[in-house]
């Protein structure tokens, strides 16, 4: 069985002359059936929304998903930090340190 290969033109005068006949093969292409040209132009235009809505998405959507894991991670620190003692707790031991003070 054999394999497929993709083989690629280096040559920039080859490349350049296929781009050009493909180019004008495909004017002409269009020039003479204007329905179907009609037909692959908006093709194009819908294939086109579809990628920047999908690329949108992508990135609101992970957006949305580091905001959450902030949220996590910070709730999470604070359910496994220690109770802070409140101002009057800390006020109540420095008097129970330092009781000839105010």
């Amino acid at each position: 069985m054999k394999t497929r290969q993709k083989k690629a033109i280096t040559n920039k005068f080859i490349q350049e002359f296929i781009a050009d006949l493909i180019k004008r093969e495909l004017e002409i292409y269009l020039i003479e059936n204007q329905p179907l040209a009609e037909r692959i132009v908006d093709q194009i235009l819908i294939n086109k929304r579809s990628r920047e809505k999908a690329e949108k998405t992508r990135l609101n959507l992970k957006k949305t998903l580091s905001e959450k894991w902030i949220l996590r991670t910070a709730l999470k620190s604070l359910w496994t930090a220690e109770p802070k003692k409140s101002h009057v707790e800390k006020y109540i031991s420095w008097r129970v340190i330092r009781p000839g003070c105010l």
